[in-house]
């Protein structure tokens, strides 16, 4: 099954709903921090800061903006960050929040050194220097192509449940082989992958449904 954008983008359900619920998770946990610093007539806010953010976040990721303009010194808040947007902060598939900041009194939770280093934090690939987050869509899209060999294989097995005819089982029993390799050949690289860079193996993100 297949999820249908307006866009015209379509993604398999499981992929849909993963995003589905990192942006919501997101989106409630920022909705939170903003009934709070009403509470609190809280002006400034502080975003949070990751390793291996998308380019366009990570110019604005662990710095302090002001919500309405009333601190001059800091920068407005849905302007640079986009909030409120769907490529923006809390928007699809992002992992940034943010809390209030009282000047004067909140310690930054990220000091520039560690801004810095999330910044400069890149990885050796096959003897390139490349960034965490070009790491990471590397990861997503070995992932995907062990969830499209699994996808191919579980189709074949469902095939086969209905074949008598003995010329389409050999067919379907052959393309159920290739399609079982293609899922050890993805896995293989996965794992070739995560032992050269180190990152962490979401299995989570390979299993195929629907």
């Amino acid at each position: 099954s297949r999820v249908l954008y307006p866009s015209g983008h379509s993604d398999h359900l499981d992929v849909a709903t993963r995003r589905a619920i990192v942006t919501s998770v997101g989106q409630t946990a920022s909705q939170v921090s903003l009934k709070l610093m009403e509470e609190l007539d809280c002006d400034l806010v502080e975003v949070s800061a990751h390793g291996g953010s998308r380019p366009e976040h990570a110019k604005w990721q662990g710095k302090v903006f002001s919500r309405g303009g009333r601190n001059k010194k800091y920068k407005d808040f849905e302007t640079e960050t986009g909030y409120g947007t769907g490529d923006g902060l809390c928007g699809w598939n992002c992992r940034h929040t943010f809390f209030p900041y009282f000047e004067g009194i909140s310690t930054k939770a990220y000091t520039n050194k560690q801004l810095r280093a999330y910044e400069k934090d890149t990885l050796s690939v096959g003897g390139k220097e490349i960034t965490q987050y070009e790491a990471r869509q590397v990861q997503r899209s070995i992932e995907r192509d062990i969830r499209s060999a699994k996808r191919s294989q579980m189709a074949f097995v469902g095939a086969l449940e209905g074949a008598d005819d003995p010329e389409l089982l050999r067919e379907l029993r052959k393309g159920e082989d290739e399609a079982s390799q293609s899922v050890l050949d993805a896995e293989r690289r996965m794992i070739d992958f995560i032992e050269e860079t180190g990152l962490y193996r979401r299995k989570d993100r390979e299993s195929a449904k629907g």
